[in-house]
């Protein structure tokens, strides 16, 4: 690389000086700063301001105005007098602003000749290539003078938590990732969003009395840390823990479960539910021992003995005082309430624990038609109540129901498939009931007796039997959500594929960089149209997989076996009162259903699919 002079420079505006003519006419020049040996990169040149030959160079120019250059050689070769040179600069100088840039042009004579002059109401010591840390003896002999301020790219140990304005440090420094103590003395909250030192561990004493804390986990691990050194503090300010994973901050927390401080002011934040830390531990602890039998089984036998769990958790019961205590996930543990929220709540989160892909399903469900008879052919005008046996008008009605979309994969059995469960129909503490455990698309429609389109979200492009069918789905939905794009359809099927298949959500990640930001705008055309090839086919390829009735006896009789302690001679007769009872209640379920098309036609489908009929088993693999 080529080096070049300074002041062979015309725009840098250099001027070679006499350091005995200088320390003469020194009030002759306007010096703010001085250095050793400076150098610069300007395109493919070193631009050098000083050498033995040029020992003195004073720059006006656009790049480090105002700074004299000494060539550092030529101060060890002549230090008294270059340091009388700089102690006349630091006496003289007529700038508010002085900096040394070395740490051999610092001592007691520069210091006193800095007191002396008072112009100097800054002094900046040092560079980050030779840092001067501030100590005890300098920072008193600057005390309590007309320098407001000394800025170095260090202090002392004796100086780390003096935080006197005088201080530039001290007050530009980070103490807990980018916050400094200007900010931390003033937050009303902190953000803790990457992993913390101990050195920031200890800086937490510098935080406002009463601000309150968010810890970002999946950022930042060392939380139990964290809120041991806050209790030390006394600080009762909120503290909140952010967390998107409970089974990873499960494995975190259970592992020091002895150093948990008891603490009040502490909750756990999961996807915008708050539950104080205490709470937390203790309803955590027992939804992981309500699977922990589990844990060994293949990931069919694991979601049959969760699901069992679910829908015989408690008998469906509305609480009209208060709706949440029978859908909040905790609430359910500790009364005696239940609807289809919570029975799909629980299901979802023992899935979780056991890490089986899963993602909320809310559908409507026509209530209009309960009481037709499940033969009837034609929909009636008028119909009898079963319970009140009063006749009324049938009236097309719906209301909200929560179900469960699970993505199951289990070699074993050789199933691989996206399904639907409902364990709010399964709901059932004298029988082993399955038919609604692990549904197909074709079973699912199947449930309603009116299936109408559904053109609220992007459910519909899981229904699918073919990629034209997806397509084909998708410039529905485009049609009838004006408000709605393509890129906004491929953000929502992307992150319901981070918690129903995370696999498949990876590889459309690292394919796809874009896929899920802000900048998927930036996504060409061409871009655009793969995503949706990959995303169709791959649910093409999983939506109607049927989960044979052979393959449910064979997972329940693994659970009879292992979980429930049956007596090996009472498993087979228990095993064909199950499947008898399933395919009675299936006949039941899937005679038929009633359907609008998407142009308003009204039809009867016959539903013939019929997994627990064990005969035809053959055909339906």
């Amino acid at each position: 690389m080529e080096k070049r002079k300074a002041f062979e420079i015309s725009s840098f505006e250099c001027k070679v000086l006499d350091i005995d003519y200088l320390i003469e006419h020194i009030e002759d020049f306007d010096i703010s700063g001085i250095d050793f040996d400076l150098e610069m990169q300007v395109g493919s040149s070193i631009v050098a301001f000083a050498d033995i030959e040029h020992p003195i160079v004073y720059t006006e120019g656009f790049f480090f105005n105002k700074t004299l250059v000494i060539c550092k050689e030529y101060y060890y070769q002549n230090k008294d007098k270059c340091d009388r040179l700089i102690v006349e600069i630091c006496k003289k100088t007529k700038n508010q602003s002085l900096y040394l840039r070395k740490r051999e042009m610092v001592n007691d004579n520069a210091l006193d000749a800095i007191v002396e002059n008072q112009n100097i109401t800054e002094i900046n010591l040092g560079s980050v290539d030779d840092v001067f840390e501030l100590d005890v003896a300098t920072y008193k002999k600057l005390k309590g003078t007309h320098i407001e301020t000394i800025d170095t790219k260090g202090v002392c140990p004796e100086l780390k938590d003096n935080f006197d304005t005088i201080i530039g440090y001290n007050h530009t420094r980070n103490l807990i990732g980018y916050n400094t103590y200007d900010t931390l003395s003033k937050a009303g909250i902190l953000y803790v969003t990457q992993e913390v030192s101990d050195e920031e561990i200890y800086n937490f004493k510098f935080l406002r009395e009463g601000a309150s804390v968010t810890i970002k986990f999946e950022n930042c691990h060392r939380v139990v840390e964290i809120l041991n050194r806050l209790k030390e503090l006394g600080r009762t300010g909120k503290i909140t823990i952010d967390i998107e994973n409970k089974n990873v901050f499960n494995n975190y927390l259970f592992s020091h479960i002895n150093e948990i401080p008891n603490m009040q002011n502490v909750m756990v934040d999961f996807l915008g539910n708050d539950h104080d830390l205490l709470s937390y531990l203790k309803y955590e602890k027992r939804l992981i021992d309500l699977v922990r039998p589990a844990m060994n089984l293949s990931p069919f036998e694991r979601y049959l003995y969760a699901y069992n769990v679910t829908k015989q958790f408690k008998e469906y019961k509305e609480s009209e005082e208060n709706k949440q205590k029978a859908r909040d996930l905790y609430q359910i543990l500790d009364n005696e309430f239940m609807v289809c929220v919570g029975y799909s709540k629980l299901l979802g989160d023992l899935l979780d624990k056991l890490e089986i892909g899963n993602f909320e399903h809310g559908v409507s469900v026509e209530i209009g038609l309960d009481d037709i008879p499940i033969d009837a052919t034609i929909i009636p005008d008028f119909i009898e109540n079963k319970k009140t046996k009063k006749v009324h008008e049938v009236k097309i009605e719906d209301a909200g129901h929560s179900r469960r979309k699970v993505h199951l994969v289990d070699p074993k059995y050789g199933i691989d498939g996206y399904y639907i469960a409902d364990p709010t129909w399964d709901n059932d503490l004298q029988n082993d009931a399955y038919n609604f455990a692990l549904m197909t698309i074709d079973e699912y429609v199947g449930t309603d007796r009116y299936n109408y389109f559904n053109m609220g979200g992007h459910s519909e492009l899981f229904f699918v039997h073919s990629i034209e069918e997806f397509y084909q789905k998708l410039n529905i939905l485009l049609d009838k959500n004006s408000n709605r794009t393509v890129l906004n359809f491929i953000d929502s099927l992307y992150i319901e594929f981070c918690s129903l298949d995370k696999e498949f959500a990876v590889v459309l990640k690292d394919k796809y960089p874009l896929i899920g930001t802000y900048k998927n705008r930036d996504m060409s055309k061409e871009e655009i149209q793969n995503i949706l090839l990959d995303i169709g086919e791959h649910i093409v390829e999983r939506s109607n997989n049927i989960v044979t009735g052979r393959q449910f006896k064979e997972g329940i009789r693994v659970l009879y076996e292992n979980c429930y302690g049956l007596e090996q001679q009472d498993i087979d007769s228990k095993l064909e009162e199950t499947m008898e009872f399933n395919k009675k209640r299936n006949d039941k379920a899937f005679p038929r259903r009633y359907k609008i098309d998407k142009y308003g036609n009204e039809m009867v489908v016959m539903n013939a699919v019929n997994k627990f009929g064990l005969d035809n088993e053959m055909t339906l693999k």
